[in-house]
């Protein structure tokens, strides 16, 4: 049977694409590391919507991503930064003021209206590393008109610790 198939001479067609990239100036690998990766935003603008990012980014060279939140309504925040094989420090600052800072990389506050930056920083711990090191991103942000009540929270406020 064997001898009978190689004899028919099967052809299946197919297409290959083939892609250079360039990675002069690109430090490390990130220019493979990228690759089918978003960038994290720079600038979120909800308009008093429910917004929510949860993805895994590559770690800038820097160690720091910074974000700018616009906030039209106020608003609750919950962010989770997790990077493996280092740690992550997420600070909220509204001017040059902190006014929130993660735990062990989570963060849970409300926010009033205003523009407001997340920086995030992120550590080696002495470690081996990845070759494409990742940090992975879990942030909810939501308006405190569409959160219910917490029944143990002062009347029409939004309790800020769980």
């Amino acid at each position: 049977e064997d001898s009978q198939l190689s004899s028919q001479g099967y052809c299946e067609p197919f297409t290959l694409t083939a892609q250079l990239m360039s990675r002069m100036g690109t430090p490390r690998s990130d220019w493979i590391c990228k690759l089918g990766r978003v960038d994290m935003p720079t600038t979120i603008a909800p308009g008093g919507s429910p917004y929510t990012l949860d993805s895994d980014y590559v770690i800038p060279d820097s160690g720091i991503q910074e974000i700018t939140l616009e906030i039209t309504q106020p608003s609750v925040l919950r962010m989770e930064v997790v990077a493996m094989g280092a740690e992550a420090r997420v600070r909220l600052y509204n001017g040059g003021v902190s006014m929130a800072r993660s735990t062990g990389g989570e963060m849970f506050t409300p926010l009033a209206v205003g523009s407001f930056r997340l920086k995030i920083r992120v550590t080696e711990n002495g470690k081996e590393q990845d070759p494409c090191p990742k940090m992975s991103v879990h942030m909810a942000n939501h308006p405190q008109a569409v959160i219910p009540s917490c029944p143990w929270a002062p009347s029409g406020r939004v309790a800020t610790q769980r």
